[in-house]
């Protein structure tokens, strides 16, 4: 997953990376770098590039005024050279509803819906909409979210980037638990979670099953809810994350023992004893 600006394509902005920050770190401090030869050079473009970059590490750290001040130097920078700049406002709008700003993103929101038109790249235009339709249910406007969600849906049919896909799925997912659907969250969330899968971002797919496996419990679904949570603990332990592990297969068990299923709690009884089992 390229999460990066560079000269020849778009970055793809929503997915997160997950727990691990190590190699964020490691990112950090390359872009730093970079930045402070781009700009003793005056080097526009790759002042644009580096600033962008190393806002996208400030936003996944949680620094988020550190976030917005390099993402407006991106801006600027991209501007200057002519270039379609939609992308910047997608990230700024991403990082004020981290910082709890709903009304400033919606805001910039509102800014970049003026910046669309028929050469926009799809997949930038899909997250930007991504965005809107977060906000907007998070704002508890449901009507307009759901407006837009019928745009999210026709532009991914348009895309071809399975992370792309993915958060449109995520973006219908969330507004189904909105409106009290939780069946049909769940299984736009095990659509997300393949195609997060597809894209090798097992982390953030981890995540998703977890989501998928609370919406079903919602749902009354148990043995469905037990199959994510366990697929998500069974996952978190192959990757090392124990703690995370466990947890989750304690809920996937409690929820197969709801739906009196035998099949997928002999399943997880089975997997613990091999994680009691592995050094």
């Amino acid at each position: 997953w390229r999460k990066y600006m560079d000269k020849d394509k778009q970055p793809e902005l929503n997915a997160q990376i997950g727990p691990d920050l190590a190699d964020v770190d490691a990112d950090m401090k390359h872009f730093k770098s970079e930045l402070v030869v781009a700009r003793t050079a005056n080097d526009s473009e790759a002042i644009a590039e580096n600033s962008y970059n190393l806002a996208v590490c400030a936003l996944e750290k949680g620094n988020v005024e550190d976030a917005v001040t390099l993402i407006h130097e991106a801006r600027s920078e991209m501007s200057a050279g002519k270039k379609d700049i939609l992308c910047t406002y997608v990230l700024e709008a991403q990082a004020l509803r981290k910082g709890g700003k709903i009304q400033e993103a919606l805001a910039v929101v509102k800014t970049a819906d003026g910046m669309l038109n028929r050469s926009t790249d799809r997949g930038i235009e899909l997250q930007h909409r991504v965005v809107a339709a977060d906000l907007m249910r998070e704002s508890g406007d449901l009507a307009a979210a759901k407006a837009v969600l019928k745009k999210i849906e026709s532009l991914a049919d348009k895309v071809e980037s399975p992370v792309i896909k993915s958060m449109a799925a995520g973006c219908q997912a969330r507004l189904a638990l909105a409106e009290d659907n939780p069946s049909d969250a769940g299984a736009t969330y095990d659509r997300e979670a393949e195609l997060l899968r597809t894209a090798g971002l097992f982390g953030k797919m981890v995540q998703t099953l977890e989501s998928a496996g609370k919406a079903y419990g919602m749902a009354r679904n148990y043995s469905n809810a037990a199959d994510r949570y366990f697929r998500a603990g069974r996952s978190h332990f192959s990757a090392g994350n124990v703690k995370s592990a466990e947890e989750n297969l304690k809920i996937a068990l409690e929820m197969a023992k709801t739906a009196n299923d035998a099949v997928i709690a002999l399943r997880i009884v089975e997997f613990q004893g091999e994680m009691a089992k592995t050094p």
